[in-house]
């Protein structure tokens, strides 16, 4: 637990930094810092009730050291992050980044949960407040969850009905998702098994295609009632997942695209529709599939996802390399690791997650190894130094060893720098007679970054 609060605390620092635009020497040092605990452990920050939970043990007080990163995700509406085990600096100056950003206040303005889904982020996870289910709430439910009279329920479930088709005339989304909402939370909370087919019954007939189809195009406008409406489509199942497919393919406008994706990651359903999707003729219908398939963990989708990695848009292959990874399996890794010859630098880039799913194995250093030697793109060559740092393995160590003196003498200064960092994350304080040596740099940066490591792992 006290490395985890110390980990909760570095994260906070570096949004702190981040946010008051220090110098990227600094950023880089407190980068560092989080690495020291993200290279071999995971956290999981929660906001519930108020109370700051870390993984799974709710705190007595917030204590200093976490406002800041509280504060952020308050703003942002973030209830959870998760950030998994070997997450690398990319992904945690993203998050931090992104946690640093001002909330967009026009409906245009995508959301941090969109910025981070973009992103395609192995290593971190954004989880939004529960939205509020207002037909829960009330002595109206109170007392439809006491009925137990068959003619009750069926008196209620009338006027429930009633209501739907009032408001599918009348065009009244929140009456008509109120009601919706009331049958299914109803149903899912009564105990009776004959009770409840009644209160199903009534849903299955009031939950039409037309209803859903209601809900889903207002879901960009209906303010307070998402909540019910979200209820609705859960409920509703492959049937409410169909017709939001249906709208999302339709959408002509990035806030119906958004909210419809945004409702599908939550709904988690309609497996069969996206891999149909994986062969539609627009890059971005099929990227949008391959991301949600990788959200849903759907591993009986692992073919079609390897088939769309022949896809000709390195857009589509960038989310599908990140789906594979979601996916977690021995063959995906091994599918992942494949693409590190792509022809799309970014492609590569997130390959090298494949070899990091696998940490300790010799066979993927070399690989890694033989790959860094004819990348030729800086950011690429980047993302290799941190693996290797990550990896820490006898041969990782004396490559990155070597690159930190004499063959990176006439490298650019970031890949110095990096090459520093990741030798830091492997050897901690073994590192420093080497960083030491690096003060004499002719970069300033690289200096500057020198100093920084040798007081981060002193």
């Amino acid at each position: 637990m006290q490395n985890a609060l110390l980990y909760a605390k570095s994260l906070s620092l570096l949004l702190e930094e981040v946010q008051s635009a220090s110098d990227m020497t600094m950023v880089r040092s407190g980068l560092l810092r989080v690495r020291r605990f993200s290279r071999s452990e995971a956290l999981t920050l929660e906001i519930s009730d108020s109370r700051v939970v870390m993984n799974g043990v709710k705190l007595q007080r917030m204590g200093p050291g976490l406002q800041r990163l509280v504060e952020a995700m308050l703003a942002h509406g973030v209830a959870q992050i998760d950030v998994r085990a070997g997450a690398v600096p990319r992904e945690l100056l993203k998050l931090v980044m992104s946690l640093a950003t001002a909330p967009g206040t026009s409906a245009e303005a995508p959301s941090i949960f969109e910025v981070m889904r973009d992103a395609s982020l192995w290593g971190v996870q954004l989880y939004p407040v529960p939205r509020a289910i207002l037909a829960a709430q009330g002595e109206t439910y109170t007392a439809d969850m006491a009925l137990e009279l068959p003619a009750q329920i069926e008196e209620r479930t009338t006027v429930l009905r009633q209501s739907v088709q009032t408001a599918m005339q009348a065009n009244d989304v929140p009456t008509l998702s109120a009601a919706l909402a009331t049958l299914a939370l109803v149903e899912a909370g009564v105990d009776n098994t004959a009770l409840r087919a009644l209160w199903t019954a009534a849903f299955d007939d009031a939950a039409t295609e037309n209803a859903l189809r209601t809900l889903v195009v207002a879901l960009p406008s209906c303010g307070e009632s998402i909540g019910n409406a979200m209820a609705v489509l859960r409920r509703a199942g492959d049937t409410g997942a169909a017709v939001l497919i249906d709208r999302l393919l339709k959408a002509d406008t990035m806030a119906v695209r958004r909210a419809c994706l945004d409702a599908l990651s939550e709904v988690q359903r309609g497996t069969a529709q996206l891999l149909t999707m994986l062969d539609h003729e627009q890059w971005f219908v099929v990227r949008n599939a391959a991301c949600l398939l990788g959200e849903f963990g759907s591993r009986p989708s692992e073919p079609e996802l390897t088939t769309a990695l022949s896809h000709p848009d390195e857009r589509v292959r960038a989310a599908v390399i990140t789906a594979l990874l979601q996916l977690d399996t021995p063959t995906s890794r091994a599918t992942v690791r494949g693409a590190i010859r792509d022809e799309s630098a970014e492609v590569r880039r997130r390959a090298v997650r494949g070899f990091l799913a696998e940490q300790g194995s010799t066979a993927n250093v070399d690989k890694l190894l033989l790959a860094l030697e004819r990348e030729t793109e800086l950011d690429v060559q980047l993302e290799f130094l941190y693996a290797l740092g990550a990896l820490a393995t006898p041969d990782a160590v004396q490559k990155l060893i070597r690159l930190c003196s004499t063959d990176g003498r006439y490298r650019p200064p970031d890949f110095r720098i990096a090459a520093a960092e990741a030798l830091a994350s492997a050897r901690l304080g073994a590192s420093v007679p080497l960083l030491r040596a690096m003060l004499k740099d002719p970069d300033v940066h690289a200096r500057a970054a020198a100093r920084h490591l040798i007081r981060a792992v002193s």
